[in-house]
């Protein structure tokens, strides 16, 4: 990933469930969604990756306007803004 404001979580070991981060370079929202992505991550235990959309054009056409997006086993909790709340909820499995 170009631009290493959003790479500081990139790969972690991967245990629990898959949480990743979709992020774009130059997103504002997206910095910020790390710092409290890593947060929650450290609080709750889990492992997370975080996935420019640059990378994959299918990911660039779902994802462009919606950066930062958290998917949690596959599943988008969040779009546009983290939602701690909805992400904690999804990755200690309540609903």
């Amino acid at each position: 990933m170009p631009d290493d404001t959003l790479d500081v979580s990139a790969s972690r070991e991967a245990s629990g469930p898959r949480v990743v981060l979709y992020t774009a370079r130059d997103c504002g929202l997206c910095v910020t969604a790390t710092a409290a992505l890593e947060r929650l991550a450290t609080r709750h235990g889990f492992a997370w990756t975080a996935v420019d959309i640059a990378s994959d054009p299918a990911l660039e056409r779902c994802y462009l306007l919606e950066v930062p997006v958290v998917s949690v086993d596959g599943v988008d909790v969040c779009r546009g803004a983290l939602d701690a709340v909805a992400v904690r909820r999804a990755v200690l499995g309540q609903t």
